[in-house]
């Protein structure tokens, strides 16, 4: 995925990490930049158990929110106004991604919050401001620089009706 966005210039660095091996045809700057994130993030486990669980819980509600974002999109889309790409699974398409957003927003909702009445620092869901932070980083570096190189790949694809 990291080698997908690069290539697609959604990342800081996209040049270096998009490069594919002429010897081997695998991403390399990639999948060891990744392997060295999920490293360093391994070790934080050394040092407190409370920012392990906060990453978990950071992985857990940005996969959701990236889900209801993902499907909020298309429920907004046809309810306002699109009509749907022929095709025999979307006569169903618009009830399934509302059965679907509304059974996954519960979930996402109450992963928010934290582990007891009365937390302390240990025991605090600090998800929320982790994942408020990466939004706030990603969207500034998507209005600073971003915005200019990102291709999404749907440009790319001429006639997908």
């Amino acid at each position: 995925m990291q080698w997908s966005s690069a290539r697609d210039n959604g990342l800081p660095g996209s040049a270096w990490l998009a490069q594919v091996s002429a010897k081997s045809n695998v991403p390399v700057h990639a999948v060891l930049t990744t392997v060295i994130i999920v490293a360093l993030i391994s070790l934080i486990n050394i040092g407190s158990c409370a920012a392990l669980n906060a990453i978990n819980s950071l992985g857990g509600i940005s996969i959701l929110a990236t889900y209801l974002i993902v499907v909020g999109c298309y429920i907004w889309n046809r309810a306002t106004h699109a009509k749907p790409p022929r095709g025999e699974w979307n006569r169903y398409g618009f009830v399934i991604a509302v059965v679907g957003w509304g059974s996954v927003f519960p979930v996402f909702f109450f992963l928010l919050w934290p582990l007891s009445n009365h937390p302390d620092a240990v025991s605090m869901n600090w998800a929320i401001a982790m994942n408020g932070g990466i939004m706030v980083i990603a969207s500034a570096w998507y209005v600073v620089r971003g915005r200019t190189l990102y291709q999404p790949p749907v440009s790319k694809v001429k006639d997908y009706a």
